[in-house]
């Protein structure tokens, strides 16, 4: 839900979910909703549930089903567990797992960048002017904005904080164009890091922003303050947010985000 009803959406997606019967997991109706309620889990980070879920239905796609384009759209939706599990090379396997086709490859080169910025920035570096044609072609504002927030953490992490700063404000004007909430978030998120990489720290300040924002997304993604828990050294936050949500492994979570924040 690009207009940040994600409450309404999520009551409605689960009122849908619900009424699905066995006889219909051939159809497309079906399989884009258990892959949009699936999304909407990811977002509240039940990531297992989530991805159990996902592989049964990529199962039944690829064995059932021979469309693509919707095979492609669950190994991305699997990614994204792995990607916000902060579990790099996970997340790029499954989005790598079938060949993109030409709308799928712009959707893929800005997954790519979004998660290899965080640990291989030279490869963001490789991909995204190609990403950035891609998106252009089909006047994606939203991949835009989040191939630009991904170059300024790939700067970032590079240490070549002038050019992060010119991409983040790239990042802001494609969101504010758009009003996505959540990319408006995601770059305050990088803004945050680019803050720490000057300063060793993030102000309370920036927290509370950044809690503003989550506010007006129904608190969504809210997992994504965790390296910020980490940077503080917060263990009371760090030990509730371990608690909150379905980690794949969240003390693999922990090192890689620690192996992240040594980067900035």
């Amino acid at each position: 839900s690009l207009s940040g009803k994600y409450s309404v959406a999520e009551k409605r997606m689960n009122a849908f979910v619900t009424t699905l019967t066995n006889d219909e997991t051939k159809e497309r109706y079906y399989i884009k909703g258990m892959i949009y309620y699936c999304d909407m889990q990811m977002l509240r980070g039940n990531f297992k549930t989530a991805a159990i879920d996902l592989t049964l239905l990529s199962d039944n796609v690829f064995n059932n089903v021979s469309n693509e384009k919707l095979f492609y759209e669950i190994q991305k939706a699997i990614g994204h567990c792995y990607r916000f599990n902060f579990m790099f090379d996970d997340a790029i396997n499954y989005y790598s797992k079938t060949n993109a086709s030409p709308h799928n490859m712009a959707y893929y080169l800005t997954v790519c960048c979004e998660t290899y910025c965080y640990y291989k920035p030279e490869k963001v570096f490789d991909f995204f002017e190609n990403a950035i044609v891609e998106n252009e072609k089909y006047n994606n504002h939203n991949n835009l904005g989040k191939i630009y927030y991904s170059i300024a953490i790939a700067m970032l992490i590079s240490h070549k904080t002038y050019q992060a700063k010119k991409y983040l404000q790239r990042a802001h004007s494609e969101f504010k164009s758009t009003k996505y909430s959540a990319g408006t978030f995601f770059t305050m998120i990088a803004e945050a890091y680019f803050e720490y990489s000057e300063t060793r720290n993030v102000s309370s300040e920036t927290i509370i922003k950044m809690k503003k924002q989550l506010r007006k997304i129904d608190f969504i993604y809210e997992y994504l303050l965790l390296p910020f828990y980490v940077m503080k050294g917060n263990h009371e936050k760090i030990e509730e947010f371990r608690l909150k949500y379905e980690w794949f492994s969240f003390d693999t979570t922990l090192k890689n985000i620690k192996s992240f924040l040594a980067l900035l």
